[in-house]
């Protein structure tokens, strides 16, 4: 009887060992696939930067000459990132809305962003066809209800 209570507390601890032993192989796992998709994220960025196509400005605040941040755009590839440190969080449900302006004035939104605490690049992409920007605006909301614009630049 002792050697069937000793072989049953021996499987008992074998079937704990083999389950703490699947749980770090899946987080291990889990881990190397979130770096491998990091990275790929960085390597895609890097990408896109180097591309000759990508343009990049210069936003101010209107009115303002003193540079709070950058914006890469690449419109053959309807793809952008906007380079902006410590960018403050909406309230819920708003969100930073980013527009091509036309050299007629014309405004195209091309994307909206969700701020972040601790982010600093948001990348972003667009699906219409959009004309060619001359300048970059940055609101804080929906621009149809009025939100200000907080950035600007002009494409070269």
């Amino acid at each position: 009887m002792l050697y069937c209570l000793a072989a049953g507390l021996l499987a008992a601890m074998l079937e704990v060992e083999r389950s703490r032993f699947a749980a770090e192989r899946e987080y291990s796992r889990v881990t190397a696939t979130s770096y491998g998709i990091a990275e790929a994220r960085q390597e895609d960025l890097g990408t896109k930067l180097a591309d000759g196509r990508t343009r990049m400005l210069h936003l101010a605040a209107p009115n303002s000459r003193s540079i709070v941040g950058a914006l890469a755009l690449n419109e053959p590839l309807h793809w952008g990132a906007l380079f902006c440190d410590q960018l403050p969080p909406l309230e819920s449900r708003r969100q930073y809305e980013i527009w091509s302006i036309a050299p007629g004035g014309a405004a195209t939104r091309l994307a909206g962003i969700q701020a972040a605490p601790g982010v600093s690049i948001y990348p972003f992409q667009w699906t219409d066809d959009a004309p060619a920007s001359q300048r970059i605006e940055i609101t804080d909301g929906n621009r149809a209800s009025g939100a200000a614009v907080i950035f600007a630049g002009s494409l070269q």
